[in-house]
């Protein structure tokens, strides 16, 4: 019983935490929204009217933020675990997208070392809690 209050504190932690840093970003995260695997940080600084990479990357240290090679996998990571309920869902979004779910997975377990399946079964606030810690040096 108290393991489990222990770990409730940390997620509700965990999850004011990730609110917090994602206010920080809440100019570039519309752009995550379509989980749009290359988009590159070049590309993200056009639309949030950036010269280029750098000056996107210099932005976000502004941000207190990580630099965006950083920051961009994490996220995608965890809008796909909180908005696909399962593989099916997350088959059926990429075929409608014209994409291939695999190159989501192998992006998943890439980025994380873990396969879809464990991360839908730890959840988004596990994700949440390695995205603060990866990201922990940038955050103040």
């Amino acid at each position: 019983m108290c393991e489990m209050t222990e770990k409730d504190e940390c997620d509700k932690l965990a999850d004011e935490r990730w609110t917090e840093v994602m206010r920080r970003r809440e100019k570039i995260l519309p752009l995550f929204a379509d989980m749009e695997l290359r988009l590159s940080a070049h590309a993200v600084a056009k639309c949030v009217g950036l010269r280029d990479a750098g000056d996107l990357n210099r932005w976000l240290v502004l941000k207190q933020s990580s630099p965006y090679r950083r920051l961009r996998p994490w996220i995608y990571v965890e809008q796909m675990v909180s908005r696909f309920d399962d593989e099916q869902t997350l088959n059926h979004w990429a075929e409608q997208r014209g994409s291939r779910a695999s190159s989501y997975y192998r992006f998943v377990e890439k980025e994380t070392g873990h396969a879809w399946g464990d991360l839908k079964r730890l959840g988004p606030w596990w994700i949440r809690r390695h995205a603060l810690n990866a990201w922990s040096s940038s955050l103040s």
